[in-house]
């Protein structure tokens, strides 16, 4: 009976040092939720970045107008205006006075910057003179009267940079400048008189836009030009210098 109470305790003793020697396993904890403020700040700044992309997106579109064209007609004054070939010099002056001239304008915007719009620019125009005139003679100096008759025909390439002013999107500003070549064909009966020239210009325009829409996309219409342009030439034995009032009208593409 001694030996078994003795056996009892010894298999008491193993049991319980095997339970305290024994490793314990720790469980992994659960990660902690996120915090309920990081969250709405995240989703605030996500919301405001989309928002600012948007918004810039629209200004950009809203500030840069599709391709327009603009059918022009000017009243032409020259302050000089003088052609001349080996046997002739025609002043001209004093008879380009007010005379109409069309042109046709294709504006295609390139850059929208702080309320600018910078466009490539081509122009081609017509105007068309009949008129009474003394020519020269070159060789003896002598006056001829005689009925001539003047082509002009202008084309030039440039850019054009028009300003949307705060507040007042209805009425633009813009300034064009531009460079090209004219051709001039005067026709009369007189010897040696009818004669085509090509002359090099440079060109700068200035005006207001009117009624301009506040948003061009979806609208033909663009609102109504009007303005002056100063036209020079050089590089030539041609002499020409003009001014001229313009009005028209800005249509969308």
């Amino acid at each position: 009976m001694k030996q078994f109470v003795v056996f009892a305790l010894f298999v008491a003793l193993s049991g319980h040092c095997l339970a305290v020697t024994k490793p314990s396993v720790k469980e992994p904890e659960p990660a902690a939720p996120a915090s309920p403020q990081f969250e709405l700040e995240k989703g605030l700044l996500d919301t405001l970045y989309r928002g600012s992309v948007a918004e810039s997106s629209s200004e950009i579109r809203s500030g840069a107008p599709p391709i327009s064209i603009v059918p022009q007609l000017s009243f032409v004054n020259a302050s000089q205006f003088v052609l001349s070939n080996n046997y002739w010099e025609v002043p001209y002056a004093n008879q380009i006075v007010g005379v109409p001239a069309f042109s046709l304008h294709v504006s295609n915007p390139l850059v929208y910057w702080e309320g600018l719009t910078f466009s490539l620019k081509g122009v081609v125009g017509y105007s068309f003179k009949e008129m009474a005139l003394s020519p020269v003679q070159r060789q003896t100096g002598k006056e001829s009267r005689a009925v001539v008759t003047l082509h002009w025909l202008p084309v030039s390439l440039g850019t054009r940079v028009e300003y949307r002013v705060s507040g007042l999107d209805f009425v633009r500003p813009h300034l064009d400048l531009e460079g090209g070549t004219q051709w001039l064909y005067q026709s009369g009966k007189l010897d040696g008189f009818e004669q085509g020239f090509w002359v090099p210009f440079y060109q700068a325009a200035f005006g207001l836009t009117l009624f301009a829409p506040s948003s061009p996309h979806g609208d033909w219409f663009g609102g109504i030009n009007v303005g002056g342009t100063l036209r020079n030439s050089f590089a030539s034995q041609q002499n020409i210098r003009s001014w001229s009032m313009d009005v028209g009208l800005n249509l969308y593409l």
